[in-house]
């Protein structure tokens, strides 16, 4: 978006950055430090001075995000300027304030960790002329995790575009065998959903490039002589699909044994890069045994599709009619699967925090994001959503992992609360 959003990172890290209408340059992540030079080349290929950038958002506390943060501080203060540098409470000091005073940051890099000068506020907004940015915690990639809604201000129209980026979409360290604590698998899956409920963007940012096609599009873009943005597919829906991809790789036991049987024949998909994954579905951790629960509902409920591998699809330019396909992952593809997603609280004693560490928690009023199992159309998604409305009490039958499962009938599944507003 000329004047306001460009993308300079390489074609691993995406690193994007913002111009505000004052000229205030804003980075967001920071990327590798052996890549530094690149980004630098990118950011001066662009006409802006990389010394001048003068707001850093870090979305977490990993290497390949954090890794020139040093170094574009001292370029900054060369010129007599000064890097202000803002990060997750959870990523620099641990998780003390969620009563696990023993899990303590994980950025341990001094030079890095003692630039950040500012901790976001969860739901917060970073105000600029013509930029605003809202700071949402998404615990499980890191234990702090934080991903941005933006709203960019089009210079050439005045219109109020609204960008998506989830921070730590990848699932790296999230097996089970892995020993990763089990709070982080339920976080990163409830930050997931969290963001299909709560965001409705009118176009996604990947954070890293084989998440998400967007250098691809980019070339398709020149090469049919069009900016980038008139051949993305506008809309939330894009968005929501690209949350799902992550979601089914980490909790759906069906994927997973799907590319298991494929691979034993030999069938070329889509590896799972950090050892063989063990589903939340099959191996946890749990937070209740299965049972008939009462629910309040939170919202109103949504309608989820199963993930489907062809990415901006159906868009004005006629060779991405099919979409275009990343592999990783792309075993998950369901898109006849479908889901009815709710925000419930679970009366049960669940506190929002389990193994250690916090899950729902993390946000105010908190509740838990249910799903029922695959159901087979839409038809049948929405014929459930049709009943539901925030306040409501009902009864329903859960899976050890917290699927809804489906009634006998079908519109048995959420049961009403005689009595119960």
């Amino acid at each position: 978006m000329p004047d306001r959003l460009y993308y300079v990172g390489d074609n691993e890290v995406a690193l994007y950055l913002l111009r505000a209408d004052d000229g205030t340059l804003i980075l967001l992540d920071a990327g590798w430090p052996a890549a530094g030079y690149q980004y630098w080349r990118n950011i001066a290929a662009l006409g802006f001075d990389p010394g001048s950038i003068r707001w850093l958002l870090l979305s977490h506390g990993h290497f390949d995000h954090y890794g020139t943060a040093a170094e574009l501080a001292g370029m900054a203060a060369r010129q007599g300027g000064r890097l202000t540098v803002c990060m997750s409470r959870e990523d620099v000091r641990g998780l003390a304030a969620y009563g696990c005073p023993e899990i303590g940051g994980i950025l341990k890099d001094r030079p890095a960790a003692d630039l950040v000068s500012r901790y976001y506020e969860d739901g917060g907004w970073l105000e600029f002329e013509g930029v605003r940015i809202q700071t949402l915690l998404t615990p499980g990639h890191t234990d702090g995790t934080v991903s941005f809604r933006m709203e960019l201000t089009v210079p050439a129209s005045g219109e109020v575009l609204t960008f998506a980026y989830a921070g730590g979409y990848g699932i790296n360290g999230l097996t089970r065998r892995a020993g990763t604590p089990g709070f982080r698998r339920l976080a990163f899956q409830y930050g997931l959903r969290w963001l299909q409920q709560t965001v409705e963007p009118d176009y996604l940012l990947p954070q890293h490039t084989n998440q998400y096609p967007i250098l691809e599009l980019q070339r398709l873009a020149e090469e049919a002589g069009r900016p980038l943005l008139s051949v993305l597919v506008r809309g939330g829906a894009e968005w929501v699909n690209f949350l799902e991809k992550r979601q089914a790789a980490l909790t759906y036991e069906d994927c997973y044994q799907r590319w298991l049987a494929a691979k034993g024949r030999g069938t070329p998909l889509s590896p799972i890069t950090d050892g063989e994954l063990e589903t939340i579905e099959a191996a946890g951790p749990f937070r209740r045994p299965a049972g008939t629960y009462t629910i309040t509902l939170a919202d109103g409920g949504k309608v989820i599709r199963g993930f489907d591998r062809a990415l901006n699809r159906a868009s004005a330019l006629p060779a991405l009619a099919e979409g275009l396909v990343l592999e990783l992952d792309s075993y998950v593809h369901d898109p006849d699967g479908w889901y009815v997603q709710v925000g419930a609280l679970v009366h049960d004693g669940y506190p929002g925090a389990c193994a250690g560490g916090p899950v729902e928690a993390v946000h105010r009023p908190w509740f838990e994001l249910l799903r029922t199992v695959r159901l087979d159309s839409r038809d049948q998604a929405q014929a459930l959503l049709a009943g539901l409305r925030a306040g409501m009490s009902c009864r329903v039958d859960l899976d050890r992992s917290g699927q809804i499962l489906p009634g006998r009938p079908l519109s048995d599944t959420f049961r009403p609360v005689p009595g119960a507003v």
